[in-house]
């Protein structure tokens, strides 16, 4: 016996008193008690057996009861896979390399969004790719005025609600161009028929021809066509005579009743 160590074969009764070192420590389960326990480690990796001193921290600590570890700060170096939800209450995902995919595999419905008024993708430059069919719900806004073709060349431009050209052919093959409630409102046949089913309203009360001279203004209830107009069939005025309604040609100055 000394003033660091004891030894003996057999002890009778209460030993009093601490070790410095111990192989083993006795634990038990603490079931689902709802509180906190704290987390305890060592301040060395040790190669071989060597005495530390344990320590706590309170910034890491797991409560059995709800089965949650609690931490304000965690790095992981590899994987992470959660069979849960995972919650992030901080407002920001963020990464440091230059590509991320975000559930890139696997789920093939996916709902993003839901609750956002204001919804903001990429950079103010550059491209956004949807892969296949885009179905728009409400109202589409183009702020660059520009409708591209997979070639970058503009189809579409738009100038205010005052004119929208079209820089190729327009093609639906669908023959049909509805409303919002699912009425058909321009039917087409080939290239013999475009029926519009309702009334037809130019706002700019011009129509050009593909050079963009106006070929035809509209004033009121005036139609003035520019150039030449050709009727292979009959031409009527209100379709009865003697109503009073005029019809002026004025490239030769006649008027016919």
């Amino acid at each position: 016996m000394s003033d660091t160590s004891i030894k003996a074969t057999t002890f009778y009764g209460n030993l009093v008193g601490n070790v410095s070192t111990a192989d083993q420590v006795k634990t038990v389960s603490a079931a689902d008690n709802n509180a906190n326990y704290y987390v305890t480690f060592v301040d060395a990796n040790n190669g071989s057996v060597t005495s530390e001193t344990v320590y706590t921290d309170d910034g890491i600590y797991y409560n059995p009861g709800t089965n949650r570890l609690t931490t304000q700060h965690a790095t992981f170096t590899g994987d992470v896979t959660v069979t849960g939800d995972l919650s992030v209450n901080g407002g920001d995902v963020t990464t440091s390399a230059s590509t991320f995919n975000l559930i890139n595999a696997n789920a093939t419905n996916i709902n993003f969004g839901g609750a956002a008024t204001a919804l903001v993708m990429g950079a103010s430059t550059g491209i956004t790719t949807v892969s296949n069919n885009l179905t728009v719900a409400g109202d589409i806004r183009v702020n660059g005025n520009d409708i591209q073709a997979s070639d970058g060349n503009t189809n579409i431009t738009l100038t205010s609600n005052t004119l929208t050209t079209f820089a190729g052919d327009i093609r639906v093959n669908g023959n049909d161009i509805q409303a919002s409630d699912g009425n058909t409102n321009i039917s087409m046949t080939s290239n013999t028929l475009t029926e519009v089913k309702g009334d037809l309203q130019i706002t700019g009360n011009n129509i050009k021809s593909s050079t963009g001279a106006t070929a035809i203004t509209l004033a009121a209830n005036d139609v003035t066509v520019a150039d030449d107009l050709t009727v292979n069939g009959n031409l009527y005025v209100n379709r009865e005579r003697g109503t009073g309604q005029t019809m002026q040609l004025r490239r030769n100055r006649q008027k016919i009743h």
